[in-house]
């Protein structure tokens, strides 16, 4: 073929991959043809094409073929998925390219096939299989296996058929995502591979070869940090809308405008039932949220700036400065190179950090207490180790038992380097600034309580659900009364433990890196294979206490953003899976000296967290956030709209999620402009209000309800005089 042809192929190729691209994204902001599941799937389809294009009549093209392949398929398999929930596949034609979305997972399978079933590759795979032991080999299959779907829902609904079926729908797609990645790795050009590689060290810095320092070395932190910024801005933006989705987040934010006015409760509203939501409590005339302070007082700094959405995004960037910074230290220089960049591609990390909820915050502070421990044992730094117990004590005030837990694990680690006065004393200064932050807590609970030991939210749950009801262990009095199918038992036993942490499992394996062939592949390589030392050890013993912990409590917490309650595991879990690359690595050198194992391996690593970010993340960023639950920002146009300033509006809402959107925008002290949102409860009810802010103007507007796409205004602007002389009976 001239060179010529191949120049006008690759054209006609980005041709098409750019004519996909653009009728997608047509579709995705004007759907007309296409549902928005499906215009994905076709955003998706035009980068496969790309590759293809790019790839073409060069050494690269098998594996260029191979990773278009995957692209198609993957989006396809998740296309198929529900996002919402328990993840459901449904493999039923349902829409007009379903057949289309088909035949590119046939077209994956096809395509791996063609590279791997050979009789010389299936040979050596099983030689390779019988090196590294049936018995471990067996493990992981089984540990990959239990946890590649959920048996949650088929329990809850006393399904034994739907559990099977989840389970061969998602065995067959694991089964194909492998045979892409085998075929990928081994169809890699020889000669190019070992070109590039062999000048990547210049560069770059890979685990193993300690702290040598490459050219972009300095600056691989920075970029990542600003990847890590850029990308879960956007999503705060555009896929969260930046606006609250879960009940915790709007009470979170309602709690950060009265904090960042100095005030840990404002006055109790005149009628209190027209702003009632869960989480909100009133006591003696106090009106408050019953969530911690920690983490709505960092949000307060976000509210100065009218930017609550960009907090969590901040704390992402930072702490994968923290992480580098410490694993460097801790480890070698290639292996937190490794950290930052997973940590990078990690869905569930991105997503976390583009929430308004609260556990992105924990790891910044668990990691810059590490940071500040490691330099107070370098330097012997009382003021740095202080500086340490300052952060866990932040830690206890933004989540209670996690603070605990972290801090007393950390506590034991820096005592086993206590060996002389010089070093003791750290650990002193440690415990000294844990105890002195940490006491704000018991400070927070007098307040609104009036016991240091009885925190609003425990007070608030039981008020509601009767005494003790939001607490741990194996008994019949805890949990809510009824919270259908995430919550299968009433109370809590061993029994829903175990489901609990099978579905929690499933969720990690699935959101943790968002790989097609399960995300604890390389985690489970080092558990069952790799050799622990110190670190890992300790990094070990904050997984086991955090599943532990969590077993014990009622809420499995993994409908939202993964397992949330895990999301301590976070850091232990890269940690072990780049330490599970490195274990590949060594065993696969071993078992085949000159196959370039090592160039595979980081070539193939690459792909799949490419197509994690790519492909996995926007699946969930923009199919699954965008208005869940009910939750919109239509409230946030009207809190900054001139029509409604300095008024009075009251909302038919018709559920939480509808109020909850309108809530999360008031200023909770009334003292400003901002309108206020108030429930829609009927005549008697609503003129209270109308009476306490005489001066406002008065709407009365339809929520969405799930039923329209925007907020509608019935009536207003009304003065107090004409809400008094006419005003018909509404009700929510």
């Amino acid at each position: 073929m001239t060179h010529q042809s191949e120049t006008y192929g690759r054209i006609a190729i980005g041709a098409c991959a750019i004519a996909t691209l653009i009728f997608a994204l047509i579709e995705w902001f004007n759907p007309n043809v296409l549902l928005p599941i499906e215009s994905w799937w076709m955003m998706m389809a035009s980068f496969g094409v790309g590759l293809i294009g790019v790839s073409l009549l060069s050494d690269w093209r098998s594996a260029g073929l191979i990773a278009a392949s995957m692209v198609f398929g993957i989006s396809a398999q998740l296309a198929h998925k529900s996002p919402f929930w328990f993840q459901s596949l449904n493999l039923e034609p349902s829409s007009s390219i379903s057949i289309a979305l088909l035949c590119a997972i046939a077209f994956q399978a096809a395509v791996g096939m063609f590279f791997v079933c050979r009789p010389k590759i299936l040979g050596s795979i099983i030689a390779m299989l019988a090196k590294l032991g049936w018995l471990r080999v067996a493990m992981l299959g089984g540990i990959l296996g239990i946890s590649s779907a959920t048996m949650m829902q088929g329990i809850g609904q006393n399904d034994l058929r739907s559990i099977l079926k989840q389970y061969a729908y998602a065995g067959g797609f694991v089964g194909i995502n492998l045979l892409s990645v085998i075929a990928f790795s081994i169809s890699l050009p020889k000669e190019s591979l070992t070109r590039w590689f062999d000048g990547l060290p210049r560069w770059l810095s890979l685990p193993g070869q300690g702290n040598a320092v490459g050219r972009l070395d300095q600056a691989l932190p920075i970029w990542t940090a600003s990847f890590v910024l850029l990308a879960s801005g956007l999503l705060s933006y555009f896929a969260f809308q930046h606006t609250p989705h879960v009940e915790d987040e709007v009470v979170y934010l309602v709690q950060a405008k009265y904090l960042a006015q100095g005030m840990l409760s404002v006055p109790e509203p005149p009628s209190v039932e027209s702003f009632e939501f869960y989480l909100m409590d009133t006591h003696n005339g106090k009106w408050f949220s019953t969530t911690f302070p920690g983490w709505p007082l960092m949000l307060a700094l976000g509210t100065k700036f009218n930017a609550t959405w960009l907090v969590n995004p901040l704390l992402a960037a930072s702490s994968i400065l923290l992480a580098h910074s410490l694993f460097k230290s801790l480890w070698n220089r290639g292996s937190s190179n490794m950290i930052i960049l997973l940590m990078a591609c990690s869905p569930w990390f991105l997503l976390m950090s583009a929430s308004l909820m609260v556990h992105t915050l924990t790891i910044t502070l668990i990691l810059g207490a590490w940071v500040l421990l490691v330099r107070a044992r370098q330097r012997a730094s009382a003021i740095a180790a202080f500086a340490a117990g300052c952060l866990l004590g932040y830690l206890f005030l933004t989540r209670p038992m996690e603070g605990l837990l972290i801090g007393t694990l950390t506590g034991i680690w820096a005592l086993s380097f206590s060996l002389s006065w010089s070093r003791f004393k750290n650990v002193v200064a440690f415990g000294v600034g844990c105890i002195l932050i940490g006491c704000g807590l018991f400070y927070f609970n007098a307040y609104l309580t009036g016991d240091p030991l009885s925190t609003p939210l425990n007070v608030y749950v039981s008020e509601i659900w009767g005494e003790g009801r939001n607490g741990y262990g194996f008994r019949e009095n805890v949990g809510p009364p009824n919270w259908g199918g995430v919550d299968l038992y009433p109370g809590h036993n061993p029994l829903e433990a175990v489901i609990h942490l099978q579905n929690n499992f499933y969720f990690l394996n699935s959101e943790f890196l968002g790989w097609g062939i399960g995300s604890l592949w390389l985690a489970s390589i080092f558990l069952l294979w790799g050799k622990w030392t110190r670190l890992q050890t300790y990094l070990a013993a904050i997984v086991a206490t955090t599943l532990t912990l969590y077993s014990l409590y009622w809420f499995a917490g993994s409908f939202y953003i993964g397992p949330r309650y895990w999301f301590l595991m976070f850091v232990p879990l890269v940690v072990f899976s780049v330490a599970g690359l490195e274990t590949l690595r060594f065993r696969m050198e071993t078992i085949s000296p000159n196959a370039l194992v090592s160039q595979r391996a980081y070539a193939t690593f690459g792909l799949l967290c490419v197509c994690s970010a790519l492909i996995f993340t926007t699946w969930l960023g923009l199919n699954k956030y965008p208005d869940m639950r009910g939750y919109h920002g239509d409230y946030i146009e009207m809190s900054h709209s001139k029509q409604f300033q300095n008024a009075l509006v009251f909302v038919h809402a018709e559920g939480e999620p509808e109020y909850g959107s309108a809530l999360a925008n008031i200023d909770p002290t009334f003292k400003s402009v901002r309108p206020i949102f108030a429930l829609d409860l009927g005549r008697d009810v609503n003129a209270r209000l109308v009476q306490a802010f005489p001066d406002r103007s008065i709407f009365f507007v339809n929520g969405r309800n799930g039923r329209s796409d925007k907020v509608e205004i019935v009536r207003g602007p009304l003065t107090r005089n004409d809400f008094l002389l006419d005003q018909p009976e509404t009700a929510n």
